[in-house]
């Protein structure tokens, strides 16, 4: 909605409204299974501008941005369904209710219930905007501030609700067969009938994450739009930004304290009071006092921005453009900020109910008395742990914003009056972006290949291979790490990484003429960064192998492609009533055909290669797939097909406690391509109505064989163990681009869609 007033000839008033509603089920065969998400906002503004003089100009504007997501179980708010089902001690928390997540073990694909308890996020930004244009001269200037409030209210939960496991030990005829189906097992859905319980864990009190944060984001400009002369125009900015240093108002959050060997600072004095007046706490793991923001707020948020744009010839046909600008961003938010998380989440009480065999006349778990009671909010168990088992997610004390330095150099000529060639070098490099890092990860050992240095502590090797204290190579994790007084899988969202964008830009448009028009787009680019994205692409893990040398990850990003080139277009056929060609009755039936396509080839993504540790990284990580290969051979040599992309006897396993010294990224897929079209013809009956066919069709180039789809070959070693199998259903799956399932070429079929559409406008 928008409601405008002029007030005056130099007053304008106008307000602004958006309200929004999307919900999107997920529903179940299954009563009380089913996933709703829904997303509400809202948005509104109110802008006054005033004309104070011919050349200054004044703006002022206040908004208002609200925004609720909610994604979890549709019996998430009510109403209370465990209780109304005759459990007792049921949590009170409205987003988590629904019924235990139940489940009958040889009932396969059967379960109850929804572990996506709920996520339910409310966000609020309160806007205030100031803007003054001066004119004068030569000089357009601008100068303004925008201040927001900001108000984030979070709460999630997995599991939350409890769960029941019906396994049939109780119907059996020998519970150790329960696990499979046969004249020994017993039936999942009697044990349900007769009450006979096989597993079970307890509801939570707590949510996983429950935070309230506030923060104020400033931000001032100046620019100034210098037309120098008539072929040149420069532009010359400043911006200062203060991004939000997010507090909660009860001072809840934990941070790092690297003094000392390392500890856990918490913001709350009186919590850390509290837990450090019980005995056997770990003053480690409870030091005083954090700041309310967790981290240091970042001062030195400058922006320049420069400009210009040059005709350097006395014709308007040749034009060149330049810029450099300095960009800064946020945190990954929803990460950054779970380290607010309510200090009652590290103390509530925990449930534990006994292991189930079968081989009792009765289940040690009785339906009627579910839930048992929660003890008392004050497990301390978090606090009492020896260093090398307190592990943490803090945000890195020298965190500052994300800052991105952006350049740019273009050329344009006009080849024709509707012609137009655009050659540019765009290049940015950021720095201080977002990655997860395992700040406390040991050391390599001194000596490799020894499998005792894959313990965290001396504690942890006497309880599982005492042998282990007497190897004269034994160094165990906690006398390799950083910070000896936490446990080594703690780890930080930190902006500690670095990237890097340089390429050349082609494009070659033509606008309409004669029913023709084309753009063609040719990008030849490297992207080098060192971790791209937190999990969310093929090869993109989490975390570095290396995380005392994140360097050695600069490489290829995962988005990377050297050339990339596009075409799309549209025609016209010429002939109708006004055309060029005009065939009078046969108008009707050949004049007003249309043709439209879009057909794009790109190189292949990069991955890498990575030799499964089987958590036996010796840095107390317990990673499964971080560590990469070892190069003992050209990986492009030899034959090669779809079941092995490379040559897979070019990498080897490296030695245990050693990392592989295969880059980041340096391999590649296929390159792809991909055609869409697009045909149609409007039938016009009168002035006033028309008849519109159109078919379509997506990846009209598709045939059993040809690269019509990104594809990644299996990049993991593991996959193909000693003594396996090749061929097409074999066990060797390690480099094929297909799964070993017999189907061959058939899995890379990548479909044509083909749609047809009819309508009549009037």
């Amino acid at each position: 909605m928008r409601v405008d007033e002029n007030l005056t000839d130099h007053d304008r008033l106008f307000f602004t409204g958006v309200i929004g509603d999307q919900k999107f089920n997920n529903d179940s065969i299954i009563p009380l299974s089913g996933e709703i998400k829904y997303t509400g906002n809202q948005l509104w503004g109110l802008n006054w501008q005033r004309t104070i003089t011919p050349n200054v100009v004044n703006e002022i504007r206040v908004g208002y941005n609200y925004l609720h997501f909610q994604d979890g179980s549709t019996t998430s708010g009510g109403p209370d369904i465990a209780t109304a089902l005759g459990f007792k001690n049921v949590p009170q928390i409205k987003q988590f209710f629904g019924p235990p997540i139940t489940s009958w073990s040889n009932y396969q694909g059967l379960t109850l219930g929804n572990g996506n308890s709920g996520w339910f996020e409310n966000n609020h930004i309160y806007q205030a905007v100031e803007n003054l244009k001066i004119i004068a001269g030569r000089h357009t200037m601008t100068f303004g501030a925008d201040v927001r409030l900001l108000q984030l209210d979070m709460i999630d939960g997995y599991g939350t609700q409890g769960s029941l496991n019906f396994t049939g030990a109780f119907t059996a005829a020998d519970p150790s067969a329960t696990s499979s189906i046969g004249p020994l097992s017993g039936n999942a859905f009697a044990d349900f009938l007769l009450g006979q319980v096989g597993g079970a864990s307890h509801p939570t009190e707590v949510p996983g994450d429950l935070y309230n944060v506030r923060g104020k984001n400033w931000n001032l400009f100046a620019q100034d739009d210098i037309r120098v002369t008539s072929k040149l125009t420069l532009n010359l900015g400043l911006r200062y930004e203060i991004p939000p240093a997010f507090r909660t108002h009860d001072l809840n959050g934990v941070a790092f304290d690297p003094s000392n060997g390392g500890g856990f600072i918490w913001a709350n004095k009186n919590f850390v009071n509290q837990v450090l007046a019980s005995p056997g706490v770990n003053p480690n793991l409870i030091r005083c006092c954090a700041s309310p923001s967790l981290v240091p707020q970042d001062w030195k948020d400058f922006a320049p921005r420069v400009g210009l744009a040059w005709r350097p010839f006395d014709t308007d046909r040749f034009v060149i453009r330049a810029g450099f600008g300095i960009f800064y961003d946020i945190y990954s938010r929803y990460y950054e900020l779970t380290t607010y998380d309510a200090d009652n989440l590290y103390t509530a009480p925990n449930v534990v109910y006994p292991n189930v065999l079968g081989n009792t006349a009765s289940s040690p778990i009785q339906l009627g008395n579910l839930w048992e009671p929660f003890p008392p909010a004050n497990d301390l168990s978090f606090f009492k742990r020896p260093g090398w088992q307190a592990n943490n997610q803090i945000n890195w004390p020298s965190n500052v914003s994300p800052r991105t330095q952006q350049w740019t150099f273009d050329i344009q000529y006009a080849l024709t009056p509707s012609t137009l060639l655009d050659i540019g070098y765009v290049g940015s490099r950021a720095y201080h972006e977002n990655g997860y890092w395992y700040f406390n990860a040991g050391y390599l050992p001194t000596v490799a290949g020894d499998s005792c240095n894959i313990y965290r502590s001396s504690q942890e090797a006497a309880q599982s291979s005492p042998d282990c204290l007497s190897d004269p190579n034994f160094q165990p994790v906690d006398t390799r790490n950083p910070y000896p007084n936490i446990g080594v899988r703690s780890y930080a969202n930190a902006n500690t990484f670095a990237s890097t964008y340089n390429s050349l830009q082609v494009r070659l448009d033509k606008r309409l003429n004669n029913g023709f028009q084309y753009q063609l787009n040719y990008t030849w680019s490297k992207a080098l960064d060192e971790l791209s994205i937190i999990g969310l692409q093929f090869g993109a893990n989490s975390f570095v192998q290396n995380p005392h040398d994140i360097r050695a990850e600069y490489g290829p990003a995962n988005y990377d492609q050297t050339h990339r080139f596009v075409f799309t277009g549209s025609y016209e056929v010429p002939i109708g009533k006004g055309r060029r060609f005009d065939l009078g009755k046969l108008n009707y039936i050949l004049g007003g055909w249309q043709a439209s396509g879009i057909y794009s080839v790109s190189s292949g993504f990069p991955y890498t290669i990575y030799a499964y540790s089987g958590g036996n990284d010796q840095l107390g990580l317990t990673r499964l797939d971080d560590v990469r290969a070892n190069v003992v051979g050209n990986p492009n040599s030899g034959s090669t097909s779809i079941f092995q992309e490379f040559n897979t006897a070019a990498f080897a396993q490296p030695e245990l406690g050693t990392f592989g010294n295969l880059g980041r990224n340096t391999m590649r897929t296929p390159f792809y391509y991909n055609l869409d079209m697009a045909f149609g013809k409007n039938f016009r009956f009168t002035e006033r109505a028309q008849l519109k066919y159109k078919l379509e069709v997506f990846n009209l180039t598709s045939t059993w064989r040809q690269n019509t789809n990104l594809i990644y070959p299996n990049n993991n070693m593991s996959n193909s163990p000693a003594g396996c199998t090749s061929g097409p259903s074999g066990s060797c799956s390690f480099g094929s681009l297909v799964p070993l399932n017999g189907a061959g070429d058939l899995n890379l079929f990548n479909p044509r869609i083909i749609q047809m559409s009819l309508n009549f406008v009037f």
